[in-house]
């Protein structure tokens, strides 16, 4: 037997079609948002980062996956419209995905992560790899 708790959403109502609108509206500006982040910065930015030969972030990242293994990205608008020059992602990309059949938190940056948080991550995670070429790039391989 199935029970109804409440009342039914009515499409047609006012506030519904308004509730709808208005979910729209956020589901587009969050996705414009996120494709924002995600192009990696202007495009005199992105030239000058090809031109000196280098991969972007996400791609170094799709690189170190395992074929066909999904990345998650974790916190893609940290610190998004929080000071007043653009800081997409904060600085980093994280997220997780699989590296040679396990499942690794990866923190793409573009500094190099300090000793301190090195020293954290191995006693919580297990294995750390990092890889230096312009961005650094963290991985802890969940130890399951």
């Amino acid at each position: 037997m199935t029970v109804q708790i409440g009342n039914p959403i009515r499409p047609e109502d006012s506030l519904s079609t308004r509730y709808r609108e208005s979910m729209r509206s956020l589901v587009e500006r969050f996705r414009a948002d996120i494709d924002k982040t995600r192009s990696g910065g202007s495009a005199q930015a992105r030239d000058r980062h090809r031109a000196r030969g280098k991969m972007f972030v996400r791609d170094r990242i799709q690189t170190l996956l395992d074929e066909g293994s999904p990345f998650l990205e974790i916190g893609a608008l940290c610190a998004h419209e929080v000071y007043d020059s653009p800081l997409p992602s904060a600085g980093i990309v994280t997220g997780i995905g699989k590296i040679e059949d396990r499942v690794a938190v990866i923190i793409a940056n573009a500094i190099t992560i300090g000793l301190e948080t090195s020293e954290v991550a191995t006693s919580n995670f297990g294995t750390l790899l990092s890889v230096l070429d312009g961005i650094a790039l963290t991985i802890f391989v969940l130890e399951i």
